[in-house]
């Protein structure tokens, strides 16, 4: 079993959220003391106040930081509109240049050769720079060269970590294609489709309840069916932070083993986050599973979006059996 950046306390993940931000720097400390001083507390989460408060801070950060990866960039690409881009993919496989100079600038993909032509109506443009790498993976097929300065991540980043911060716009984008929604049989009348969908309605009452307890259900349950499981948290996310992690995880109902508490673990000679192993109960037979706390230094929400190599090397080391200790 294995859960990355989980929402498990509504209470202690709004606080955490917003700590989270106080601490890259991004709220004033008038207005963070302010939450602090009067939202604390259970009872007080959705009072008119703490809602007023949360508003502010929201206005406070504003809409030019990712809350999902704090230190990553946002997508810039704003002119390149979804509605266009799933017109243009549709017809004739063209797709508009949003950052060209020539406004009526193609991008066109020979769908013999999977090239990508530019016809700029004698307009030279370098295709390269024209839009971002992932819509080059996703419209081309083909896969690009990281060396270009447009398929970097963050400069703090590993070389092998890419980050792309408009992949999940293209991504909507080509799963809305005609093509793509025909071959997926999906249903016509909830298109488009988004990530975040408004169609679904969740129950508020679900949403509001802690999940503490189903975790210590789930650990009771290796007396019967030992099993390994693991939580990861990406320290950079803020949404469902690592703070808002801890703030349960230590009181979930098992023991941590002194000497394996936060113990670095490394990848290409850097630490990649920290781990804890826990303790939990042996089974009927004897045979014990295990329960692991893994962090992801410098990781967003989605940790393999973020750092995948670190995130290729977490889950190999734990389906190998190499962190059950």
């Amino acid at each position: 079993m294995i859960v990355g950046n989980p929402y498990v306390d509504p209470f202690t993940n709004n606080l955490s959220q917003f700590q989270t931000w106080y601490d890259h720097g991004l709220l004033p400390w008038p207005l963070y003391q302010d939450y602090v001083k009067h939202c604390h507390q259970r009872k007080n989460q959705y009072t008119t106040k703490c809602l007023f408060l949360m508003d502010l801070m929201y206005d406070e950060m504003g809409k030019g930081i990712n809350p999902y990866g704090l230190d990553y960039p946002v997508c810039l690409e704003h002119k390149f509109k979804f509605a266009q881009m799933k017109k243009a993919l549709n017809t004739n496989n063209a797709v508009p240049m949003s950052t060209s100079p020539a406004a009526n600038a193609y991008v066109v993909i020979d769908t013999n050769t999977g090239k990508i032509a530019v016809d700029s109506h004698n307009v030279q443009i370098n295709p390269k720079t024209a839009f971002s790498s992932q819509a080059q993976q996703l419209m081309n097929q083909t896969s690009v060269s990281y060396g270009a300065s447009v398929d970097k991540g963050p400069p703090f980043t590993p070389p092998e970590d890419i980050y792309f911060p408009c992949q999940s716009n293209h991504l909507a984008a080509y799963l809305n294609r005609d093509d793509v929604v025909e071959a997926l049989h999906a249903n016509i009348d909830t298109l488009p489709w988004k990530s975040c969908s408004d169609r679904i309605h969740y129950s508020t009452t679900d949403t509001l309840a802690p999940q503490v307890e189903l975790y210590s259900e789930i650990l009771m349950a290796m007396e019967d069916y030992p099993f390994e499981m693991m939580i990861f948290s990406g320290d950079d996310d803020s949404i469902c932070s690592l703070a808002g992690t801890q703030a349960w995880i230590w009181e979930v109902g098992a023991s941590w083993k002194e000497k394996n508490v936060w113990n670095p673990w490394v990848v290409g000679n850097q630490t990649a986050g920290y781990l804890t192993q826990f303790d939990v109960p042996a089974s009927k037979n004897g045979t014990k599973g295990s329960f692991t706390l893994a962090t992801i230094h410098g990781a967003g929400h989605e940790v393999p979006a973020y750092r995948p190599m670190e995130a290729l090397t977490m889950l190999r080391k734990f389906l190998a059996g190499k962190w059950k200790l």
